[in-house]
């Protein structure tokens, strides 16, 4: 049975799922219901009290808009009138008469790099799926900003081949071969996740002999990982809003070409797989485990002369300085940012305890060098990705 929100509305807007995404989808709809209640003459269909329709109802009520994913194996859809508007999430499908919103794969690419460089390892490749755009996108932005950096990396890529929901990895020879230490970037965290257990498989160290990452920040995957896998942040919940914003006004415009944007990646969440520095100096390689090595304390400076002995504070400085251009501080304090970016996106702690557990006091402290690296207050950052209790609660 279908009904409408009882509201007076405008524009009739359905939101359209391919059920094989539904988890990936809860926070786009959770988005596009906090935009819809900014908007007085959006009307949200809803089948049988669900959030969502799957494709053929959706087209069939001909509503205004239509907000939804689309996945490259689905059957054809049915025809869909020209008066509505159609707006995709991410969606691998090439077809020129919707609106899109994707994440950048390119931005993507170079962002793995220059994290990965930051561990400072000698060697970089590149793992994912030649027969597919999004894979050659990060790998095309991986390899740039490496030739940027004057650095150089090898490629192995592969087609998606499964058999008996086995995906298939480079061979136990391909592994040994490898130069080491190595940073590897996979295509995806379901590609990271596997990687990760054939070199372990093969008598290797993750990260010690190779410090391997993946994209997506799937959380399921990169926990279930044999060592906690590395990877890049997708903010869902900002691109599903991002969507509704780009429909909202395709809408109210007479122009009928279909918008495109391309939506920015997040930032990396570090975890055990890439804990590892191939930086040669003993002393600057100590004392970034140290700082970016995850414990109940926030680091200081004095910690680290503490713990690195007979060091003193000058000749530390001087090295960080000559090595990575920055000094220890700098790097423990860009390490405590991070630190809190992850703790505000997944806990209920006050913005004072994260302030406490990441070393900085309190928030008057806290604020001014967060916003200072992140671009906006801890309170904005944590508005921006995650949504509220009341708005989970119309998702249960």
């Amino acid at each position: 049975m279908l009904y409408l929100k009882p509201m007076v509305g405008k524009f009739r807007i359905a939101l359209a799922i391919d059920q094989r995404t539904m988890d990936e989808w809860r926070s786009y709809f959770i988005a596009i219901h906090r935009f819809a209640r900014t908007q007085p003459d959006w009307q949200i269909i809803r089948e049988s009290g669900y959030a969502w329709c799957d494709w053929d109802t959706a087209i069939e009520h001909a509503p205004d808009g239509i907000l939804g994913t689309l996945e490259f194996a689905m059957p054809p859809l049915p025809t869909i009138p020209q008066t509505t508007r159609v707006m995709i999430i991410n969606t691998s499908v090439a077809d020129h008469s919707f609106g899109r919103t994707v994440i950048d794969d390119v931005a993507a690419g170079r962002l793995a790099t220059r994290y990965l460089i930051g561990r400072r390892l000698p060697h970089y490749v590149f793992v994912g799926w030649s027969t597919l755009g999004w894979s050659n996108n990060r790998q095309r932005g991986y390899f740039k900003a490496l030739d940027e950096a004057n650095l150089t990396a090898q490629s192995s890529s592969f087609n998606l081949v499964r058999e008996n929901n086995e995906l298939y990895v480079p061979p136990k020879d391909w592994f040994m071969a490898l130069p080491k230490p190595c940073a590897i970037l996979c295509a995806n965290d379901g590609l990271g996740v596997r990687m990760v257990e054939a070199a372990l498989e093969c008598g290797l160290g993750v990260p010690d002999d190779l410090s391997i990452m993946g994209v997506d920040d799937d959380e399921v995957q990169c926990a279930q990982s044999p060592v906690p896998l590395t990877s890049i942040h997708r903010d869902l919940f900002a691109q599903g809003y991002d969507a509704a914003r780009q429909l909202d006004q395709w809408l109210r415009r007479d122009d009928p070409t279909p918008p495109s944007v391309l939506h920015p990646p997040g930032e990396v969440v570090q975890r055990e797989s890439t804990q590892m520095f191939g930086e040669t100096d003993p002393i600057v390689r100590r004392a970034l485990i140290m700082i970016h090595t995850p414990s109940a304390k926030a680091i200081t400076v004095s910690d680290l002369l503490e713990r690195l002995g007979n060091v003193s504070r000058r000749r530390l400085e001087m090295k960080f300085r000559q090595r990575l251009g920055r000094t220890p501080y700098q790097e423990i304090l860009n390490a405590r940012i991070e630190t809190a970016k992850r703790l505000l996106r997944s806990t209920n702690y006050t913005i004072d305890e994260i302030a406490y557990r990441t070393g900085f006091g309190n928030s008057a402290h806290f604020s001014r060098p967060f916003r200072q690296r992140a671009g906006c207050t801890p309170s904005e950052y944590r508005r921006q990705h995650i949504a509220s209790p009341d708005e989970l609660r119309d998702f249960r």
